[in-house]
């Protein structure tokens, strides 16, 4: 009896590694780019690829996590790289970078990588394993990726604009940029306009019925009348803005553009109290009620409702703004300062707008 136990585990161990060989075997066949060329990244579990960073481009959904851990080490690029070299999908092309739909790691497109048709789309796989997967469900896979389809392509168009915010050069001019995109949603061709954060590009969701011509002529005329020279994104720069757009997030649109001023106005205080500061210092009762009081005056003077003039004529209304805030600072001043603290802010006063160096090193650039 012990003599048949022995002899039944030692075939049950055998089995077990059988199995296991097995499955190594399938795995590795089953991530083995097209044609099975020996490129950078091919599946070659001897050498592991370098880590990828988390998933980049426009794909950030629902990754299989066998394939994942396959892929990461057979197919991901061994290259470091940043988020703007991945390329979207659909659209990326031969020689770039872009990322799997079912394993998620960033792979260089080549000619072995493997091609799927799924609703007229042709999308990019880092092996053929991935393909099989989503060959087979493709809804899964593809939910919840911002894909960038032709339709989505004639509905938006993106505009670079010059509305970078002087005083806080990270985030767009709200003052400047709010005429514009109210301006562009009083044209019955355009249903939404939209800035990014950063103050550089104008998204403009158009109505289904307007022709090109139509936008032409709106988009045309409101930058007109704005004095404004813009760029129409076209290919792979609109494509990656679609993209970025579709993800929601730091993008405003008409008047919620106010919390750019918003936010503008507290880098400018910031800065006002720190110059101050550096000459003679503030007692932290004081540079409270600094702060509140130059917050509301420079807030309803930015945060108001100008015309395209603040665009088209900025001597003439930026201007007589930048007067009118200065006047009121200066009266805030002389309620709280002496005459070293009020010396050192008149100083500070006439440049608040543009950040120096000193203001740089302590970080309040915005």
């Amino acid at each position: 009896m012990r003599r048949y136990l022995i002899g039944v585990l030692a075939l049950l161990i055998l089995t077990l590694g059988s199995l296991a060989v097995f499955a190594g075997v399938q795995r590795n066949k089953s991530c083995v780019p097209s044609g099975k060329s020996a490129v950078a990244g091919a599946c070659n579990a001897s050498e592991p690829a370098a880590s990828p960073e988390a998933p980049r481009g426009a794909i950030a959904g629902n990754f299989d996590p066998a394939m994942s851990g396959v892929c990461r080490f057979a197919c991901a690029t061994k290259l470091k790289y940043k988020e703007a070299d991945v390329v979207p999908q659909p659209g990326a092309q031969q020689g770039r970078l872009t990322q799997c739909p079912v394993s998620g790691v960033v792979f260089a497109v080549d000619a072995s990588r493997p091609h799927v048709q799924t609703a007229g789309t042709d999308y990019i796989t880092c092996c053929d394993g991935c393909a099989t997967k989503l060959r087979q469900n493709p809804g899964h896979y593809l939910k919840g990726i911002a894909i960038v389809s032709p339709s989505d392509i004639e509905t938006v168009s993106f505009y670079t604009v010059p509305l970078v915010c002087t005083a806080a050069p990270r985030i767009g001019c709200g003052s400047r940029a709010k005429p514009v995109l109210l301006g562009l949603e009083t044209r019955p061709s355009v249903r939404e306009a939209w800035l990014n954060r950063e103050g550089t590009v104008i998204a403009v969701v158009w109505t289904e019925a307007a022709s090109s011509q139509a936008r032409i002529a709106s988009a045309g005329a409101v930058f007109s009348e704005n004095a404004m020279q813009t760029t129409l994104l076209s290919g792979e720069e609109q494509r990656r803005m679609l993209v970025d757009f579709q993800k929601g997030k730091n993008w405003l649109r008409g008047a919620d553009v106010d919390r750019l001023s918003l936010e503008e106005a507290d880098v400018i205080v910031e800065r006002l109290l720190n110059r101050i500061n550096a000459k003679s210092h503030l007692s932290q009762e004081r540079a409270q009620a600094l702060k509140a009081a130059f917050s509301t005056a420079i807030k309803e003077g930015i945060t108001k409702s100008y015309s395209s003039e603040i665009n088209s004529n900025p001597e003439h209304v930026q201007g007589r703004l930048i007067r009118d805030i200065e006047s009121r600072l200066l009266n805030i001043g002389k309620q709280y300062l002496n005459e070293t603290e009020m010396n050192a802010f008149k100083a500070a006063v006439p440049d608040w707008l543009h950040p120096t160096e000193s203001d740089k090193a302590r970080g309040t650039t915005g």
